[in-house]
């Protein structure tokens, strides 16, 4: 008699059973998983916020006064976060009581706290949701051969930091459409000493100034593959151009004799221009800039006070709080709601209150500023400096990060993306440089 063998094994139905069964025991674990995760995070930032507040009520009890930043904060010690947690922090102590808020954000999670409140989930109004890092650690550059060695002197990216710009002395306008990697030379825009350029929000106007004597602005609305030189604008020794995020308004700043001295507007992206009525044949100016709306602007000089226009140019402030000395770069956030400026050689200060007030960020150290560029909430900064090491802060200047592995030099050409999360930095006779914040 034949006996058929018989095999064992699993039928296809019991195998889907069983990948069932391991979906869902592996789906239980994540979900377990992040919400240990979760509640560690909050755990967290809840012990960070509470003993935050304690400090800072021990700061107001020592000296009558909430700290203006947290670089003051401790005994000008700062506070204190565990790894990872970024703070993000504004004080009123012009209102009675004084008051403060501070954020705390870890993974994207973010609660708050107020002189009067216990940790809650959220943030600050006017703070970022999801936060910042304490530090750029994960910030890398890259060299970016495509661009080549040139004199680099200004550099504009539009908000998203894709498409980029940039002048170099006695040379032509470059721009690039993908983030940098690839470099196109402008030679319709002509070989000339470019000393700034700008940039609209998109990216498709340019307006690039030159400080040789008798020269004009020119203009591009095509992303810098047809440029106009400007019959519009004066011949003079331009030393600043500023643009809105939508590049219809712009401002220009001529320096002192030979050229006027003037502040110039156009609000026809460029065709057209008009005397502001602020400078004279002594003032030297050295920068200006605008908010993304073109309603404040920020100009400096060499020897002077800086002046502050809220109506768009039409009326000008000298902020005496700023004190007489050497400026040389200003900046603005997007926003409008903080003004930098710095002196060749000295400090960089920023106001919060439309240059009533400035406080100086010593921890940015002394250098030969070239450049101030700020997010449009004003919390990134990258600060251009010649002969030095390129600075980048991520809470408004309290603190900054140095990047040696990029070595010291003359940075004379940084732009950022809106967010601050894209950076770039160009130096004179060298190469360009491109840093990603993730």
């Amino acid at each position: 008699m034949t006996y058929a063998t018989r095999r064992s094994g699993f039928t296809i139905v019991e195998l889907l059973i069983v990948v069932v069964v391991i979906g869902i025991l592996a789906a239980i674990a994540i979900v377990t998983y992040n919400g240990v995760l979760n509640r560690a995070i909050v755990a967290t930032l809840e012990s960070d916020l509470a003993n935050s507040k304690k400090q800072l009520s021990i700061d107001h009890v020592n000296v009558n006064t909430f700290p203006a930043t947290l670089a003051l904060a401790n005994g000008n010690k700062g506070l204190a976060a565990s790894a990872g947690v970024g703070y993000q922090y504004t004080a009123n102590t012009s209102a009675t009581p004084q008051t403060f808020c501070l954020t705390a954000s870890l993974k994207k999670v973010s609660y708050y706290i107020t002189q009067d409140t216990t940790p809650t989930a959220g943030a600050c109004s006017g703070h970022v949701f999801g936060g910042v890092s304490n530090t750029f650690t994960d910030l890398a550059f890259t060299q970016q051969s495509g661009a080549g060695t040139r004199t680099w002197y200004d550099m504009a990216s539009s908000a998203d930091g894709v498409k980029l710009a940039a002048v170099a002395r006695s040379s032509y306008v470059y721009t690039s459409a993908d983030s940098g990697v690839t470099w196109v030379e402008r030679t319709s825009a002509g070989s000339r000493e470019w000393d700034r350029i700008v940039s609209s929000a998109d990216g498709t106007k340019l307006a690039a100034s030159t400080s040789g004597v008798y020269s004009r602005i020119a203009t591009s609305n095509d992303s810098g593959v047809t440029w106009v030189q400007q019959p519009g604008s004066p011949n003079t020794y331009w030393t600043g151009v500023a643009m809105s995020s939508d590049g219809t308004i712009l401002y220009a700043a001529a320096s002192g004799s030979p050229a006027d001295g003037m502040i110039y507007k156009s609000t026809d992206s460029g065709i057209t221009w008009v005397s502001t009525g602020m400078g004279g044949s002594l003032n030297t100016w050295s920068n200006i800039t605008t908010s993304d709306d073109g309603a404040k602007v920020v100009a400096v000089r060499g020897s002077g006070y800086p002046y502050i226009s809220l109506d768009y140019g039409v009326t000008w402030t000298s902020p005496a709080a700023a004190g007489y000395r050497s400026w040389y770069v200003a900046g603005i956030s997007g926003d409008g709601t903080k003004m930098y400026i710095g002196e060749y050689g000295g400090t960089i200060y920023r106001s919060t209150n439309n240059g009533g007030a400035w406080t100086a960020l010593n921890n940015a150290g002394n250098a030969n500023w070239r450049k101030i560029v700020s997010s449009t909430d004003g919390t990134k900064l990258v600060l251009g400096v010649n002969g030095n090491i390129l600075r980048t802060s991520i809470d408004s200047g309290a603190n900054w990060t140095q990047h040696p592995s990029i070595s010291s030099g003359s940075w004379y050409a940084v732009s950022a993306s809106s967010d601050g999360s894209k950076i770039r930095a160009a130096r004179y006779n060298n190469s360009l440089f491109t840093g990603i914040w993730n």
